[in-house]
Formats: structure tokens, sequence, C-alpha cells
């Protein structure tokens, strides 16, 4: 009983519930109720808002914006120095940020820690830009963030590098092959699959890696009609049934 009432909670209540007394501590700590807790979560959408600015990261509810209710942002704490940070992915209330200064880091706001991902190398010589995607594979219940080392080259061939890491281990592998280059935007992470658009005359394709068994491939995005395509843009589009990948042209 305690169980199904404790799981409805805030994770900040529920954080100082376990200071109480043993039993919730005991309760609140196990990982069923921490998976079960992380089930009734998914139904309380959260936006959030950083700022270039000043290190301000807001929590704001998204059924507030789709049923036109005003409230006021949650300002979370936000442990960092004021050097900018972007949020390139999220999944079960963790934030994935990379900052040009620091290494990769993994946040939970909601119980104010963090991880420092190890130190990251480039293995491209030269110029290139990188692209981040973050998730979790249930199988195993590994977090797992890939990094994405895209290099245009003036003489030689375009090529991508991939670097994947497994939060918990202390490195990063490097996967054998060399991927096609792709956009600037971070990867759409969906069902263990991390997705990103990459520009392959006549047309543009997606890219799927597999974060279960570390694999990739490549779809052929819909028909647009015979249009012209300039420009293509990955989003995610999620409701209480199912979770989707929408391609804009």
């Amino acid at each position: 009983m305690w169980s199904e009432i404790l799981c409805r909670l805030p994770v900040r209540l529920l954080l100082q519930l376990r200071c109480l007394c043993k039993f919730f501590n005991t309760l609140i700590s196990d990982s069923k109720f921490t998976k079960k807790h992380l089930h009734m979560s998914t139904y309380r959408h959260h936006l959030i808002l950083s700022s270039k600015d000043e290190s301000h990261v807001m929590s704001y509810p998204l059924h507030c914006i789709f049923n036109s209710v005003t409230i006021n942002a949650n300002k979370l704490h936000f442990p960092f120095n004021k050097h900018y940070f972007s949020v390139v992915g999220s999944c079960d209330g963790i934030l994935c940020l990379v900052s040009y200064r620091h290494p990769v880091i993994l946040w939970n706001p909601s119980i104010r820690k963090f991880a420092k991902l190890p130190y990251l190398e480039n293995p491209i010589k030269g110029g290139c830009y990188t692209t981040y995607g973050f998730g979790y594979v249930p199988l195993t219940g590994n977090y797992k963030v890939v990094t994405v080392f895209n290099h245009v080259s003036g003489n030689g061939p375009n090529k991508a590098k991939l670097k994947v890491h497994t939060l918990g281990t202390n490195n990063w592998r490097t996967i054998e092959g060399d991927f096609p280059v792709g956009g600037y935007s971070s990867l759409i992470f969906v069902s263990s699959m991390l997705n990103w658009i990459v520009s392959s005359d006549p047309f543009y394709n997606v890219v799927s890696f597999n974060l279960v068994n570390e694999s990739h491939q490549k779809l052929l995005p819909p028909n647009f009609g015979g249009e012209d395509v300039n420009d293509v843009i990955l989003a995610l589009n999620m409701n209480k049934e199912y979770t989707e990948i929408v391609i804009e042209a």
C-alpha cells in the first residue's frame, strides 16, 4: 500500500521521506520502486528551458502549455559555473549537457546529482563538428552517450566517427567504420535507437544507431511527392500512447 502511495509523489518529497525513517529509506531505495516511480512519471512531462546569457535552467509542466494554464516556471538548482551548457539529450529525467570548456555531463536536477564523463578525445585530425545523443537500453539497464565527430573535407571524402560511453564505465569506446556525415542537430532517441539526418545525394537519409548491439542502418525518408527538398528536420512527437519520429521538410 505504501508503495502505491509513494510512487505518485515528486522526487524531492521522496528524498525528504528517506531521511524520516528506515522503512521509507529502504522502500524508496529499492530498484523496483525506482522503476515503478519512473513509469508513473512518464505521464508528467516537463519542458526544460535554459538561457545562454546566464546559468538559468527552468522546468515547466507541458500540460500547462497545452491547456492554457499560467503558472510560474520552477527554477532548478544549477550546480556548475557560469559557462554556457547545451542540453543535447534527456532520458528518464536525466539531462545530457555539453560545453566547449567542460567534459560531457549527465545531470539529474530532481535529486541534484551529476556525473562528469571521462575526457573525450577527437579521433579525426583536423577540424570537425560534434553532435551528441543520449539514451537508455531497457534490456541491460544501461544509459549510453554517443558522440558523432563529423569531418567535412575539401579534398577527400566526408566522414564521421562514433564514440560511445556507457554510464558506470571509465572510458569511451570507438565504433569501427566510417559513418555518413550528419547535420548539426542532436540525435533523436526512440526505443533504444538514436537517429539523425544525413545528406546523401540525391536525397536525405535517416541513420539509426542501435544502442543494444551498437550497429547502424540507413533508412529512406518518406516520399515528399516529387518536390525538391532543401532541408530536412528530425523531431520527436510524444503522447500517452506512443512515441514517433517526425520528419519535416
